[in-house]
């Protein structure tokens, strides 16, 4: 007697084999994640000189155009373009070169004076403060639990962190791997202006390549789109990177000279700390504002109310004149966009993220109004936003409707 073939039955048993296998076959492929982690992270160490180069490139890039503008404008284009290249290329890097030693050469020294003058004078700040914390607890008993409880705690704290800083800057307790690291990223950076001197020179035939390539497998209507995607994001990035480096730097000086005028203590240390923190958008002046205050706060507790109403007349000049003028729009996002791809990419990368989360949620933002824009016009709808907003006299229809029934 023949058995019966169920054809539901070989059904399900087909697809529970093909199950089964993709589980082997996944879970092997699993097995070799970490190996493959770890020799991306190795190809990623080989290459990191060229990835060092590429922004260093793209950095200087502008630099390089301004001076062969400024070429063709006074040689009226009699020079070759290889010589143009090649000579707005080197003025670019004694530029940039230039620029680093005086800022170094005025900035590190200040800047190491002023941090062993802060570690040293610790004891003394730190026994104002005790004065103040007891008066503190004389006038208001409630707290005086809490102040006993961490008051040692942030000194000692306070003292690490100061006389690790300063240990940084002025002593190497390990020469060999203080020696190993200076070689290491001095070869690093010598390979990398080599590979970028390279980019800058042949920039437009790499750009050509790429061309080439993006019209060899996709459409001309396709490649177009994709080109323009690219022109959208490298204006994004640069107009907002060099933009900022510059607000920043102009909000820098700015607390600088405010700071001096005034007799703020540590001017120098906390401008450097302001202006660094000033390129993360939106949370930059808070971070930055938070630490400084805290600094004049234990030298002198009235300079540091002067110096927080200072810092905020120096962020609103900034966010209301200075910023706009130089940036624009904050990349055509509202508060609330900014303030969510910080949080994002914050959580996500880090410091890095802060930087980057603006530029980056501002070119999704983009593309996602083309789309929806495109959409929209296909239908044969207005694309405008006030299209789709309540009419004011609907408005006021539904309010009287509403005043009659009450």
């Amino acid at each position: 007697m023949r058995p019966e073939w169920n054809k539901n039955y070989t059904t399900i048993a087909v697809y529970a084999f093909l199950v089964l296998a993709a589980g082997l076959v996944f879970y092997n492929v699993l097995t070799f994640v970490p190996d493959v982690l770890s020799a991306l992270q190795k190809l990623g160490g080989f290459l990191k000189p060229v990835a060092n180069a590429l922004i260093l490139a793209y950095l200087l890039n502008p630099l390089v155009r301004v001076q062969e503008i400024l070429w063709d404008k006074l040689t009226r284009n009699k020079v070759r373009p290889k010589i143009k290249r090649a000579v707005s290329i080197f003025g670019s890097y004694i530029i940039a070169i230039v620029l680093l030693v005086i800022l170094f050469a005025i900035l590190i020294p200040q800047l190491v004076n002023s941090v062993g003058l802060l570690a040293g004078n610790v004891p003394v700040y730190w026994e104002q403060l005790s004065v103040f914390a007891e008066d503190l607890r004389l006038r208001f008993p409630d707290v005086d639990q809490f102040v006993g409880s961490q008051m040692d705690v942030i000194a000692k704290e306070m003292q690490n962190i100061l006389d690790a800083l300063l240990n940084t800057l002025t002593n190497f307790s390990n020469i060999y791997n203080v020696t190993r690291q200076i070689t290491t990223g001095l070869l690093q950076l010598i390979i990398g202006a080599i590979v970028s001197i390279y980019v800058l020179f042949n920039k437009d035939v790499f750009s050509a390549q790429i061309k080439k390539l993006i019209f060899a497998f996709l459409s001309r209507e396709a490649g177009d789109r994709l080109l323009a995607i690219f022109k959208r994001t490298n204006d994004t990035f640069s107009s907002f990177f060099l933009g900022k480096i510059l607000d920043s730097a102009i909000v820098g000086v700015l607390c600088f000279i405010s700071m001096s005028i005034f007799s703020l203590p540590y001017a120098l240390l906390i401008s450097v700390i302001v202006g660094a923190t000033n390129i993360i958008p939106y949370f930059g002046p808070f971070i930055g504002a938070i630490p400084s205050i805290f600094i004049i706060f234990i030298v002198n507790p009235v300079q540091a109310l002067w110096f927080g109403i200072l810092i905020l007349i120096l962020q609103q000049l900034d966010g209301n004149i200075i910023g706009p003028k130089i940036l624009g729009k904050t990349m055509g996002l509202s508060a609330f966009w900014v303030i969510v791809a910080l949080l994002v990419f914050g959580g996500w990368l880090g410091i890095i993220g802060l930087v980057i989360g603006v530029p980056i949620v501002s070119l999704l933002f983009y593309a996602g109004r083309v789309l929806v824009d495109k959409r929209l016009e296909q239908k044969g709808l207005p694309v405008a936003e006030e299209d789709y907003m309540p009419v004011k006299e609907e408005a006021e229809k539904i309010f009287s409707k509403q005043a009659n029934k009450s």
